[in-house]
């Protein structure tokens, strides 16, 4: 990974207009972060530098509002 502000954070990185991975260690990172996020444990976040955007995963102190199905499709 880049070196970026917070880079402990960050868990998937793409050229811009790319698609996030979906696959082998950042796409599975993704998968996990959203899981975490649904359960409220931490806070998902995009950050743009250049050519690059990152994905950050930043732990909670306290567990957050819980958002079941957020990432689920629309049926």
């Amino acid at each position: 990974m880049a070196a970026t502000h917070l880079p402990q954070f960050v868990i998937a990185e793409r050229y811009v207009g790319t698609p996030w991975p979906n696959s082998g260690p950042q796409g599975r990172a993704i998968l996990v972060a959203r899981e975490e996020y649904e359960q409220g444990n931490i806070e998902m976040a995009q950050r743009r530098e250049g050519r690059m955007e990152y994905q950050y995963a930043i732990p909670r102190k306290f567990t957050g509002t819980k958002r079941p199905g957020y990432f689920k499709p629309e049926q």
